[in-house]
């Protein structure tokens, strides 16, 4: 199955569906089955976009709605999902974003019976609010400076137009090192696989002669653009343009013997083309014409002008290689962690620890509890809290996704650790307060009032607490209900918050606790904990 889940986001995106796309895809890769389709079924669950996998034959094709994902053999050993569209009796199928026409009897030809279908509801329509807009006010404020700049400068109109090729290789120069730079384009995958004789990708990441290891002509493209970019800025800056282009003409003759390598390396070492360093080898190509074809050189370069020049090259490839080794050090990190995400969120690995931890004893309390999600859920989850906690901070909003996600699929069981030997006053009173909001206003009031209390932890105002209708004589079942929290928490020996227990097992400690919500499905579904949280009441 490819990696490349365009025909998903185009689904969502006809749907109406938003999804943020760079976190599906870190989600994706952090799958222990990525990346099969259980992978994109889970992590659009993940993401609250309700979706069914389902095994649809040949006859029921026509019963399907008008959009869907499907598994397709477009090519004879190669299944792959796409992306379909009906409109009126034309079937539409696209993998990225070209969309191919064929008719029912054709997609019954390639048809494999795999489904995939999304249900839009009212949370997923409306995008949240992003900084999208202002992400282009500096580059946008950049480009106007360089206008006005350009504008004010006395040099001719031949030597500002040159900045736009400079500018054209750069932007290829980063097309060839997007994978080091974690950006993916359908338009540039497209242009660099045209056909079965060209990828960018295995030019530029080839090593197959040392010397690539350590500088690459994707490197060397990035630094001369730049250097060549900049070092004009400068002397439109200082007004000797003549000067800049004398050296120009120098460094470009210079560059053909490396572009001829280019093209060698590509054409009997790799034995594939690379359309994106075609492109830069044109652009360099048609600045050397450029050049010849709009000045005439006396050869006279100044020492001011090599220095210069020099100075600047040298510090533009100390720069770029400076921060390639960054880029890498992130990309290897990124990877890392994804691969350690996926070993971390593999169900049996956690299962496995988690039946390895200690029993909690009996867990039901007969004073009274306070639960969180469906009572009658077969996934129990014991949870020992404080409201003076700041880490029962953290444990509370990793409870609220999980609620918000699996509410029916979960029953959270919160247990104070308080002893009124111990505790204040003011202790007592927040505790209290708490449970008689819990047991006079239902749980929905009491996450309201516990989310409240934590987000303002710093402040611990007990007035979000206050309730009107509270009976006094609610106290002493209330003060019981604490009592017997404690002593179960002694027997169990709790004496830090906070503390979990999922159906009787102590959560185990290489987890922490927000990975939790990658296996509530799993947790919720397993016979053998239903079975084995018998056996502990019995």
């Amino acid at each position: 199955m490819t990696n490349d889940f365009n025909y998903i986001f185009q689904y969502l995106d006809k749907e109406g569906v938003y999804i943020n796309k760079v976190e599906f895809e870190y989600q994706i890769q952090s799958h222990p089955d990525y990346p099969s389709f259980l992978a994109v079924s889970d992590t659009l669950t993940f993401f609250n976009i309700a979706n069914g996998v389902l095994s649809v034959g040949i006859a029921e094709i026509e019963l399907l709605p008008d959009r869907f994902v499907a598994f397709l053999e477009i090519e004879k050993g190669q299944p792959q999902f796409f992306f379909i569209e009906k409109k009126d009796s034309t079937y539409f199928y696209s993998h990225n974003k070209t969309a191919t026409a064929l008719s029912l009897q054709e997609l019954q030809r390639f048809w494999k019976n795999r489904v995939l279908l999304i249900e839009k509801s009212g949370a997923d329509a409306d995008p949240p609010a992003t900084t999208a807009k202002n992400y282009w006010v500096l580059p946008g404020l950049s480009v106007l400076l360089l206008f006005v700049l350009l504008f004010q400068s006395k040099a001719g109109l031949n030597a500002k137009l040159f900045l736009a090729l400079p500018a054209l290789g750069l932007f290829f120069s980063f097309a060839a090192l997007r994978d080091l730079f974690s950006h993916k384009s359908v338009l540039l995958d497209s242009f660099c696989n045209m056909t079965s004789t060209e990828s960018c990708e295995k030019v530029t990441q080839s090593a197959k002669w040392k010397i690539f290891e350590t500088v690459s002509f994707s490197d060397l493209s990035l630094v001369f653009f730049s250097y060549q970019f900049i070092c004009l800025l400068l002397f439109l800056f200082i007004e000797n343009t003549e000067a800049y282009f004398e050296t120009q003409i120098l460094l470009l003759t210079i560059a053909l013997p490396v572009l001829f390598i280019s093209l060698y390396y590509q054409k009997f070492v790799e034995k594939m083309w690379c359309p994106v360093c075609l492109a830069i080898i044109s652009v360099i190509l048609l600045e050397l014409g450029y050049v010849w074809f709009y000045y005439n050189f006396d050869f006279n370069v100044t020492a001011q002008a090599i220095l210069i020049s020099a100075f600047v090259f040298v510090t533009v490839a100390l720069i770029w290689f400076s921060l390639k080794k960054l880029l890498r050090q992130q990309k290897e990190l990124k990877e890392f962690h994804i691969a350690g995400n996926r070993f971390k969120r593999n169900y049996e690995i956690f299962k496995n620890n988690l039946l390895a931890s200690e029993i909690s004893a009996n867990s039901e309390i007969e004073s009274g509890s306070i639960i969180l999600g469906n009572k009658d859920a077969s996934l129990k989850i014991i949870v020992v809290t404080s409201p003076f906690c700041s880490f029962c901070a953290e444990v509370h909003t990793v409870i609220e996704e999980i609620l918000s996600k699996y509410s029916d699929l979960v029953s959270f069981d919160l247990r104070f650790n308080f002893n009124e030997v111990n505790n204040d006053a003011r202790s007592q009173r927040v505790h209290q307060k708490l449970l008689s909001v819990y047991y006079n206003y239902g749980q929905e009031a009491f996450r309201d009032v516990l989310h409240q209390w934590f987000t303002d932890f710093a402040t611990k105002d007990e007035k979000i607490m206050d309730r009107p209708g509270i009976m006094p004589h609610d106290d002493i079942s209330i003060q019981e209900i604490l009592k017997e929290q404690f002593l179960w928490n002694q027997a169990n020996d709790v004496a830090y918050t906070p503390s979990m227990f999922i159906n009787g097992y102590v959560f185990p400690k290489h987890y922490e606790r927000k990975d939790l919500l990658h296996f509530i499905i799993d947790l919720s579904e397993d016979e053998c904990f239903i079975t084995e949280r018998i056996k502990i009441q019995v």
